[in-house]
């Protein structure tokens, strides 16, 4: 599970860093500075739309991102294909069923099915949870890792 607070302190220590302000952060993802406020009081995580965003602009890992890992290493990232598609890769890749993911990796089947329709992105939550079923990074489930 995503801790709010871990995931706050690392988007603190990113602005620090690369001396942004929360206007900048704001204009270069295109959100209200309220909702970045949110993510810095740990009042909220963001879309995985937006992870993905804030990853590519620090140029670091979604797990990174979220405090999952200290390791903050220079790598090239890949614009992740459409989450529908990169499902049905995975499962494929890891020789899963739609049914081993529902049952061990504990999702539910109208999930699982607005998933591989394109309706709905996962949340964050649930990309961490797939990355912890297929053993991989949250970055190759999202598809910006080879």
């Amino acid at each position: 599970m995503i801790i709010l607070s871990n995931f706050a302190e690392r988007l603190d220590e990113l602005l620090f860093d690369n001396k942004f302000s929360v206007s900048d952060l704001s204009k270069k993802l295109n959100l209200d500075t309220s909702t970045i406020y949110k993510y810095l009081n740990a009042k909220k995580l963001p879309s995985v739309e937006t992870a993905i965003k804030l990853a590519n602009l620090f140029n670091c890992s979604i797990e990174y991102l979220l405090a999952k890992t200290e390791a903050h290493q220079e790598q090239v990232f890949y614009n992740p294909p459409l989450f529908c598609e990169h499902l049905k890769f995975l499962l494929k890749h890891f020789n899963k069923t739609q049914y081993n993911l529902v049952k061990y990796g504990k999702f539910s089947q109208s999930a699982l099915q607005h998933w591989l329709k394109g309706t709905f992105i996962p949340s964050l939550d649930n990309i961490e949870k797939l990355a912890r079923f297929f053993d991989c990074s949250m970055d190759f489930i999202l598809g910006r890792e080879k």
